[in-house]
């Protein structure tokens, strides 16, 4: 059996993003769609790293394809995840009159001198 590259489409039009009621391809997940004969190669983009949203929308992709498509397909999906922009640290609030950085001390125990060393830097510092 001939597989075109538009019954891929139709099919994963059907199949829906986890997390929304859009499907896989209006959200543009998929970047590309490779037939070699009876195997497809599906490329798909996801902004969620987890292997349990990988292997849902995989099987889904399968089910569609050989329910709708071609039962004996040969079917590959590779994953590729989005990279989110890392946030800065930024703290946010009133700003303190005369205040330019911040230094915090902190020990995750009692006893190793936090208070010691915050009141040397206070004087080393003042100067």
């Amino acid at each position: 059996m001939n597989i075109s590259t538009k019954q891929i489409e139709d099919a994963l039009s059907e199949v829906k993003v986890p997390e929304g009621d859009k499907s896989i391809w209006e959200s543009g997940i998929v970047k590309n769609i490779q037939i070699f004969g009876k195997e497809v190669v599906l490329d798909l983009e996801i902004n969620n790293p987890t292997l349990q949203y990988k292997k849902r929308i995989e099987v889904d992709c399968l089910k569609i394809i050989h329910n709708k498509v071609y039962k004996k397909a040969i079917i590959k999906v590779n994953f590729s995840v989005i990279q989110q922009e890392e946030k800065t640290n930024i703290i946010k609030g009133k700003e303190i009159p005369g205040v330019k950085n911040i230094i915090a001390i902190s020990s995750g125990k009692g006893g190793v001198g936090k208070s010691t060393i915050t009141a040397n830097l206070a004087v080393a510092l003042s100067d």
